[in-house]
């Protein structure tokens, strides 16, 4: 169930997106478990429905186990399967070398803000591996962000929408990579006004 979990979720965790398993896909064993998102204990009725069961991150100071230990009241959070986590959610770089999870303005922002807090994902270590896998892979997008301006300046519209192509097939290779929100977020911020990328 746990390879199966994996497998669906691109190899991270269902809530903080750091990579769970190993180059070959495979997940090494102690080191993540199925997370009832509505507990088996308050839903006895969701504990074999697969659609309450991620693979989470055994980490107790964030994430499943940190949702578990607090008892959150799940109703509240935002589900990351029926709903769409990043329509409340958006992660901004700071000053301080950090990238933290903020709540969007334009829908619920009690619930974004109780889902953060649920999962405590401004967890100090997760702003900074968030930090880190954005300035890995930044260089990309400021690139090709330069590009498509270039492109754009002097008028060069079949270059462009090559470029907006490239784009796009960059965004979906960012989408599995560790800390996917984190790139998607800044890719999103460089590109809205080039580009329909609110998918």
């Amino acid at each position: 169930m746990r390879q199966a979990k994996a497998i669906e979720q691109n190899g991270l965790c269902a809530y903080c997106e750091c990579k769970l398993t190993g180059d070959d896909g495979n997940l090494p064993k102690g080191i993540a478990h199925i997370d009832h998102f509505h507990r088996r204990n308050d839903h006895p009725e969701q504990t074999f429905n697969w659609d309450n069961l991620f693979l989470s991150c055994k980490k107790d100071s964030h994430c499943g186990l940190y949702k578990d230990y607090k008892r959150r009241h799940t109703e509240d959070i935002i589900h990351p399967r029926s709903e769409q986590p990043q329509e409340y959610i958006t992660f901004v770089s700071d000053s301080s070398f950090g990238v933290y999870a903020r709540p969007l303005p334009k829908n619920n922002r009690a619930r974004a803000e109780y889902t953060i807090k649920a999962f405590n994902l401004n967890a100090p270590e997760l702003v900074a591996q968030r930090y880190q896998s954005l300035i890995e892979n930044r260089i990309q997008i400021d690139n090709l962000t330069e590009e498509i301006e270039c492109a754009i300046e002097y008028e060069l519209w079949e270059e462009q929408a090559e470029l907006i192509s490239k784009a796009i097939k960059l965004l979906q290779d960012f989408s599995t990579l560790p800390y996917a929100s984190t790139i998607m977020a800044y890719a999103k911020e460089r590109w809205t006004d080039y580009m329909d990328i609110s998918q």
